[in-house]
């Protein structure tokens, strides 16, 4: 029998999907990220680290995630640059798929066609790409 305050199985589900729907419009404004803490958007995980954090040369593109896909696509947007990311943050399992270092003074987002836009503070970011345990191969949207 159900009571006032519960739901059935088709009112929790399209409650779940409008949810998703309003969130995947929207922008994920991060306040503040403290070191060693992550924002994640799909399967690319954006770590701030210090700021002098290892890095390489300078990209010449922005793109987070390896590949050509539309799942592929996570792009820092000015005023971020990315540069060749070249050294595992700290407490982070060896193995684990790095992306490129993200840096920017000033605030900047993280766009995405399927996933919501993440607007993230100034500093230096670490990418990483979410790794299947089972495969040990990248996750791929």
């Amino acid at each position: 029998m159900e009571g006032k305050n519960q739901m059935t199985a088709i009112e929790v589900v399209e409650k779940i999907q409008k949810q998703a729907d309003e969130s995947s419009n929207g922008v994920r404004f991060v306040t503040e990220l403290a070191i060693g803490e992550a924002a994640r958007q799909g399967d690319v995980y954006i770590i701030r680290v210090e700021d002098n954090h290892p890095r390489g040369e300078m990209l010449s593109h922005s793109q987070l995630a390896q590949g050509n896909t539309i799942g592929s696509r996570h792009l820092a947007m000015h005023p971020a640059k990315c540069f060749q990311g070249t050294t595992l943050p700290p407490n982070v399992t060896a193995g684990t798929f790095l992306g490129p270092v993200v840096v920017s003074q000033q605030r900047f987002e993280v766009n995405h066609p399927e996933h919501s836009t993440i607007s993230l503070p100034a500093g230096t970011y670490q990418s990483l790409n979410q790794m299947d345990a089972a495969t040990l191969d990248r996750v791929r949207d």
